[in-house]
């Protein structure tokens, strides 16, 4: 996966850039040295990012494959994301108002910088709350944010809290298009890396590949925007601590808000062509939005013969992957945990980062290559037998027929069903 950005910094470049923000300091004073900080902050360019595109090579002759006629087109594709999913292995040390290294979000590092800072406030989406739904962090970091979180979670919810839940179900033809589907560089998948794991791309005979991300949000933890970057930076920060942190390629990013609640990836394989299984998989989910327990015996078969596995992700809620073996096993599994409660308060699933220079979102983008094979079933095996044959009218004086003759099932490989001479007639009676 190629990420649109080169942290590369030029050590020229730096030294001229820091000159001039120190040289704002001259003067002092309190709105000298917040100033000065905006100006350092608004200086430093936000990340490159391209814009989604899908380009399509040639597509090969078709070859044939058993009863499947495939053929392979390569692509390179480019996708933007607003939001991380919490996949990193240190992404549940992330606060909403945490300022982060803009160069470590590709690599998967989310890298704090630790300042003395401003009072802020947070507040949480969860409805029915038994109180105030938003807290005030007079020093703001982590450890005072969970309890601030510990003393919100701990009023009494009235009545039932559904999740927000949604499935997003995505083929998937390769290891690096499956970065793309997942929104994330494998390498820093941490032990979520299992779900690459899952697909053996190596196995042709594996027709049909699918990933399908479902969501159960139960609520999200916003923090108030700065009103200008100096806002958030304690009277003891200056323009030279900032300086000697961020830069050029370097822009300083925080995180505006946690989803909580569970997200299952789910990992199907099947030896089905991509439209039977795709189809099982839109029938069972209802389009995305719910999952239905009546499915049409077809599609049942086809889930029934796949190869699933449910991988659990969820910050500090662990990870875990689990394989299925039907479709009420995945029927079983989806239906524990939709709600929240205070037995089940979920995990961090995803986070948005904005700019602090202007609070927009801190968007992404990921370019990859990979190559797509499609393969379309051309014919299909089917077992014919003759279970009885039932004369209807004998069409003589008796009520009895002798039968006797051939009944052939026609096809590229003829199967006889019967076979009997004259001298061998079966004699059947009417009815």
């Amino acid at each position: 996966m190629t990420p649109m950005f080169a942290p590369e910094k030029s050590k020229r470049r730096i030294a001229g850039f820091l000159s001039v923000a120190l040289a704002t300091l001259s003067g002092c004073g309190g709105d000298h040295r917040a100033g000065a900080i905006d100006d350092f902050v608004y200086g430093i360019d936000p990340f490159a990012t391209s814009e989604p595109a899908v380009d399509a090579g040639e597509r090969s002759a078709a070859e044939p494959d058993g009863d499947f006629s495939c053929t392979t087109t390569n692509y390179s594709e480019t996708r933007q994301y607003d939001r991380i999913v919490a996949y990193a292995a240190n992404s549940d040390s992330l606060w909403p108002g945490a300022i982060l290294h803009g160069n470590s979000v590709y690599d998967g590092l989310f890298a704090q910088a630790s300042f003395d800072r401003e009072p802020l406030s947070i507040s949480i989406s969860l409805e029915s709350l038994d109180g105030l739904g938003s807290r005030l962090l007079a020093t703001p970091k982590l450890s005072t944010f969970r309890d601030a979180m510990g003393d919100i979670l701990d009023s009494e919810v009235d009545g039932a809290t559904a999740a927000n839940i949604y499935a997003e179900i995505e083929q998937v033809h390769s290891e690096r298009q499956l970065e793309l589907a997942l929104g994330a560089s494998v390498k820093w998948l941490g032990g979520a890396a299992s779900i690459a794991g899952s697909f053996n791309f190596s196995n042709e005979k594996r027709k049909s590949r699918y990933l399908v991300k479902y969501i159960q949000a139960y609520y999200t933890v916003d923090v108030d925007p700065p009103g200008r970057p100096s806002d958030w930076f304690a009277p003891s920060v200056t323009v030279a601590d900032l300086a000697d942190q961020f830069g050029p390629g370097d822009p300083p990013v925080y995180v505006a808000s946690i989803t909580y609640g569970r997200m299952i990836a789910f990992t199907f394989e099947s030896d089905y062509s991509a439209d039977e299984l795709g189809a099982a998989l839109e029938f069972a989910y209802k389009g995305g939005v719910e999952v239905s327990g009546e499915v049409s015996a077809s599609s049942r078969e086809v889930l029934d013969k796949s190869r699933i596995t449910a991988h659990v992700l969820g910050g500090s809620g662990g990870e875990a992957a689990k394989s299925i073996d039907s479709f009420d096993g995945l029927m079983d599994f989806i239906r524990t945990g939709g709600n929240y409660s205070k037995d089940s308060p979920g995990a961090p699933i995803a986070y948005k980062l904005n700019y602090l220079a202007n609070n927009e979102p801190a968007r992404l983008s990921f370019t990859d290559d990979y190559e797509v094979r499609e393969c379309v079933r051309v014919s299909q095996r089917i077992k014919v037998s003759l279970d009885s044959i039932k004369v209807v009218r004998t069409g003589g004086d008796g009520p009895e027929l002798e039968v006797f003759g051939k009944i052939i099932a026609a096809g590229e490989d003829g199967v006889t069903l019967f076979d009997r001479g004259e001298e061998h007639a079966v004699v059947i009676s009417q009815g």
